[in-house]
């Protein structure tokens, strides 16, 4: 009975722990969450107790195991944090690393100054939605009220071209 408490009890207080942390750090209806982390709680208290037990494992390599864990726990916890409290689309990509950086850092623009002399997909639609705007004042401002009426009728679809010409003619 001892035994079976013994390989029993890391990976049940690992999985609890697991459970309550992905509850906390989840949103409401995600449910997935918890029980990944439960899973991966009870796996990892399972593998620190297979090592601890393990008769062919010396001192030295059970200690090396054990600070491996560790180190695996406090990567998984660092990355997940990192990534669980960026701000928006572009900081989350930015902190998954590799492609999803590559292509946030292409799509928009991050002052960190990192990269230098792009410009973002957001960054050029506002550009250029700036030099169309002006572009179209250019050519407002030479028109009467009369035709900005009518081109603004024909724009909106708010009636067809033929009826705007009968109309304002």
């Amino acid at each position: 009975m001892t035994g079976v408490l013994q390989n029993f009890t890391r990976p049940l207080l690992g999985s609890g722990v697991g459970f309550a942390i992905g509850t906390f750090v989840g949103d409401e209806d995600e449910d997935t969450l918890p029980i990944s982390f439960m899973l991966a709680g009870a796996g990892l208290g399972a593998a620190q107790r297979a090592i601890q037990k393990n008769p062919y494992i010396t001192e030295a390599m059970k200690e090396s195991g054990t600070a491996y864990l560790k180190n695996a726990q406090m990567i998984t916890l660092h990355n997940f944090l990192k990534t669980s409290t960026a701000g928006g689309l572009t900081t989350r990509n930015i902190a998954h690393g590799g492609e999803n950086e590559t292509l946030a850092r292409m799509l928009f623009h991050v002052q960190d100054g990192k990269q230098t002399n792009i410009i973002g997909a957001e960054q050029a639609s506002d550009a250029m939605a700036g030099y169309f705007y002006r572009r179209v004042g250019e050519v407002v401002s030479n028109s009467s009220l009369h035709e900005q009426r009518a081109a603004f009728r024909i724009v909106r679809e708010l009636d067809t071209e033929e009826n705007v010409i009968k109309q304002f003619n």
